[in-house]
């Protein structure tokens, strides 16, 4: 029985280590394109596991829902929906490191 339960462990943890291997190129990606002045946003980020293969990108100043969604906002370095299309850029990227394991 313990084995059974430590080779689930073992799985779910490998799952994890996947995916958020994966997501860390869409997150370096939205992290080059973040508009910037401190760098503060750039630097607060994480990836949370909501359920098996169900993760979330979250940048988590309390201004980036406004950074990100503001189109009529000017950004002299980055841009607005900066990891809506870190996603367009790299989710084939994603998908293939996801479908070699």
């Amino acid at each position: 029985m313990f084995e059974k339960i430590m080779a689930k462990f073992k799985k779910y943890e490998d799952d994890y280590n996947l995916y958020r291997n994966a997501l860390k190129i869409v997150v370096e990606e939205a992290r080059k394109r973040c508009p910037y002045d401190t760098h503060y946003l750039e630097k607060h980020w994480k990836i949370v596991r909501k359920a098996k293969t169900d993760y979330v990108i979250q940048f988590t100043a309390p201004y980036a829902l406004y950074v990100h969604e503001r189109l009529d906002v000017y950004h002299p370095h980055g841009e607005a929906k900066f990891l809506e299309n870190a996603w367009k850029a790299k989710k084939d990227e994603f998908f293939k490191k996801i479908t070699e394991g």
